[in-house]
Formats: C-alpha cells, structure tokens, sequence
C-alpha cells in the first residue's frame, strides 16, 4: 500500500528526482553524488528537450580525485551549456573546496564544456540563485544539491510561484 501511494515527489522523497516547471523552465532537484548515479541521471537528462542545459554540482573534498573526475564526466553527458560549480560549506573534510571545483572545472572542460560556461560559487544557494536568476524560457535546470536541500526546494518554489 506504501508503494502505491509514494509519488517520487519532494514531499515523499525531497531531493530525489523531483521535477518543477515553471516560468517555461523544467527543474531537476537530484542528489546524485557518484559516478554511476551521475551517468543514470545523465542519461535520463539527455532524452529531455530543452534549450539550455545548466548543471549545478559539488562535492564533499573527502572523494578522491578519479572519482571527481569520472563523477564530472559523467555529468557532462547530459550536455550542459554551462556548469555551476559549488562548494559544500562543512564538506570540505580535509581539502579546500576551491580544490574540489577546479577538478570538477577541469574534467567539465575536458568533456567539452566550453571553458567561458563554467562558473565557481561559495554555496550551493549561491549557484541556484545565479541559475534562477538566469534562466529563460525552454531552459532545463538539473541541481544536484548535495545540502542546503530544503532552501533550494524553497527557492524553486518561489520562483515557479513569482
């Protein structure tokens, strides 16, 4: 009976694959946080039309380098048009966020990400922010928000509403 009734949505599973629309702009909140997770939302992401693609995403400095990079990667397969990178205040565990975007920045560039369309932000809020404040009609949002979950849901919220 619980499967029937559970929806995916960001009131049964807040953060997971929760879609907005507003504005004429399709929003993605997901908190894929690996390689594999990355590359099936990817590929998902992908089939969806839109005219710009922004991809938000950090990551805790306690992952090691490669699985930066293949993360990054995989992301890149969902084409973005520009890529907001953000540091994960108290997630830094050991390395400087500022490290953690430049490998996130190089392995985007290396994916073909045009190196004009990649921009570094202090917090995920930051980065949504910028994003919301940005997008256009036909655009695709996919933030992957790793915290600060429940102000980026609010955030979204007020901007579908305005």
């Amino acid at each position: 009976m619980g499967l029937n009734r559970f929806r995916g949505d960001e009131q049964d599973n807040p953060g997971r694959g929760n879609w907005f629309e507003g504005q004429g702009v399709k929003i993605l909140v997901d908190f894929a946080h690996n390689e594999h997770g990355m590359a099936a939302l990817a590929q998902m992401v992908a089939a969806v039309p839109a005219k710009r693609r922004m991809l938000l995403m950090g990551q805790a400095g306690d992952r090691l380098d490669e699985d930066l990079r293949l993360m990054a990667s995989a992301a890149c397969q969902m084409h973005p048009d520009r890529v907001l990178t953000c540091a994960l205040p108290g997630y830094e565990r050991g390395r400087p966020q500022s490290d953690v975007q430049a490998l996130i920045r190089a392995a985007c560039l290396e994916s073909g990400v045009q190196e004009g369309a990649v921009n570094d932000f202090d917090s995920p809020m930051d980065a949504v922010n910028w994003a919301l404040d940005n997008a256009r009609d036909g655009d695709l949002l996919v933030l992957i928000t790793l915290t600060q979950r429940d102000q980026v849901l609010n955030a979204i919220r007020e901007f579908i509403d305005s």
